[in-house]
């Protein structure tokens, strides 16, 4: 069992698992360092605080109960307070760029590459991220 994990703006995190020899029929939990948890296939998770979070998927299909583990380093995380959620800030435009500065459509980031996020808002503000493609 792994667990496979993408960095996004604004300290999110994806996280996907790649399940092999439970069947088809199995459940998850998923226990994330900063205080949640989640049942999904594959959460989407906001950290709020830059650090090392560990993140634990147990997988059991009633008769065999697996449990594996990562670390993450969230390096982009918002220094925002959770109040600060509510404004009416909504993206416009997101960019990618490689290390070269050269622009990257999305679906043709590689993993395990470090590329630049900007982040373009309604109200003219721009914010740019380092973030690796896992």
């Amino acid at each position: 069992m792994e667990i496979n994990s993408e960095g996004m703006a604004n300290g999110g995190m994806e996280f996907t698992p790649t399940i092999l020899g439970l069947g088809n029929e199995y459940e998850l939990f998923w226990t994330f360092d900063n205080g949640t948890t989640s049942t999904e296939q594959i959460p989407l998770v906001f950290f709020l605080d830059n650090s090392i979070y560990e993140i634990t998927l147990v997988v059991t299909n009633g008769s065999i109960e697996v449990t594996t583990s990562i670390f993450v380093t969230i390096i982009n995380a918002p220094s925002i307070g959770l109040d600060e959620f509510s404004t009416s800030k909504n993206i416009v435009k997101t960019s990618y760029y490689d290390v070269m500065g050269r622009s990257v459509s999305f679906l043709n980031l590689m993993f395990n590459h470090i590329y630049i996020q900007k982040i373009e808002y309604n109200d003219g503000s721009v914010e740019h991220y380092k973030m690796l493609k896992h």
